[in-house]
């Protein structure tokens, strides 16, 4: 659990997420790189994984961003895990976007402790 250079000339918190359907870890599973992002109210996934993982929509929601544009997007909810840390996080909705990374929001960093060291360039959960 790094910093990376996503965009821009300063690197952010990243760690590695294993998405699956829920109840069905050991059958279809994406890992992809995610995105700390406190600023979101909201997680969202790369638009391809959930079709990857045959994960059903439930319904949809409205997504704004910081430009005040909206748009609607089906909302997800799948299993997750954050390697090297073996706790499935409890069910949480996720929209889609055309990112190549996962976001992770404040729905879902509500249920664990980050510990970000700038300086350092590391993140820690617990």
């Amino acid at each position: 659990m790094t910093y990376q250079r996503i965009a821009g000339p300063n690197p952010a918190p990243m760690v590695k997420l294993r998405v699956f359907r829920p109840n069905a870890e050991e059958d279809l599973v994406e890992t992809t790189d995610a995105l700390i992002d406190s600023g979101a109210d909201v997680s969202f996934l790369p638009k391809d994984i959930p079709a990857k993982i045959i994960l059903p929509s439930v319904g949809s929601f409205v997504v704004g961003d910081i430009n005040s544009n909206s748009r609607e997007s089906p909302a997800f909810y799948p299993g997750v895990k954050i390697e090297g840390w073996n706790v499935v996080i409890p069910a949480a909705k996720f929209g889609e976007w055309n990112g190549p990374f996962a976001i992770l929001g404040r729905n879902v960093l509500k249920h664990i402790a980050v510990l970000l060291d700038g300086p350092a360039g590391t993140l820690s959960i617990r």
